[in-house]
Order: C-alpha cells, then sequence, then structure tokens
C-alpha cells in the first residue's frame, strides 16, 4: 500500500514558504495597479482574495496547495477540497465552484493513486454540493 506522506519531504502547509519570506521576496516584484473593486488581494496574506462584481455580490477566489499529510489517497483528496472551500468559508463566502491542481509523481507512483485522490475531493465537493468546473484538473508531472 502507498504511504503518501513517504513521498514528500514535508507535509501539508509546513511545505509552503513562510509568509515573511514570501513577503519579502515578493515585495521585490511590480505588480500590476489595482482595480478599486479588488476588496482583498494576497498583500493581506488572507485565506483569499475578494472582489466586488456589484453593489450585492462580490466574488471570494482562493487557490491552496499542500502536500500529503496522511497515508490514504481518498482521504488526502477530501481533505485537500475541504481545506479548499474552507478559505471561500473563512472569507465569509458560499462556495459554488471548485478548481483543482495536482502534481503528482508519475514516474514512481501509480496512475490509480491519482484516481483515488480525485475521487475524495469530488466525493468531499458533492456533499458540500460545491461544482468541479473542470473535467480534469492541471497537473504537473514531478
Amino acid at each position: 500500500m502507498i504511504q503518501l506522506t513517504q513521498t514528500v519531504q514535508k507535509g501539508g502547509c509546513a511545505a509552503k514558504v513562510a509568509a515573511t519570506t514570501l513577503h519579502s521576496i515578493l515585495s521585490r516584484v511590480k505588480f500590476p495597479p489595482k482595480d478599486s473593486n479588488l476588496l482583498i488581494d494576497g498583500g493581506l496574506f488572507d485565506d483569499a482574495a475578494i472582489y466586488q462584481i456589484n453593489e450585492n455580490l462580490a466574488m471570494v477566489q482562493t487557490l491552496d496547495f499542500f502536500t500529503p499529510i496522511v497515508d490514504t489517497p481518498q482521504l488526502f483528496g477530501a481533505i485537500a477540497a475541504a481545506n479548499a472551500i474552507s478559505d471561500v468559508y473563512a472569507m465569509g463566502g458560499t462556495p459554488k465552484t471548485a478548481m483543482g491542481i495536482l502534481a503528482f509523481p508519475l514516474a514512481t507512483l501509480e496512475d490509480a493513486v491519482i484516481v483515488e485522490v480525485m475521487q475524495g475531493a469530488c466525493d468531499l465537493l458533492t456533499a458540500a454540493k460545491v461544482n468541479l468546473v473542470e473535467g480534469i484538473p492541471s497537473m504537473t508531472i514531478v
């Protein structure tokens, strides 16, 4: 049986660049001017961005990526999906759609593991009544 946590050096959010380090790096990037409807952006290191569409409607956008924190592929997929939509809830929104991003070492793991990870994510999204808007997530072969 595959142990997903043995395929990475750091698990979950611990694999991310620290906020202070990231801020230092990104402070040297000249970003495009901000639209006045952009209420919250990445500069605040918040859970998501919020863009005001009209007087009564705003869009919450988030993208999250982390390495396995459990060994069971289907459970990891569910955790990843729950983590992503929880960022929308944290910003006061209601998740309606989700997109997927998946980096996967095809040279060392079987394709069936992708199926299990994605099924776990899809089962969670179905239970939460969130639409997966891409049939196939973006994949990076690592």
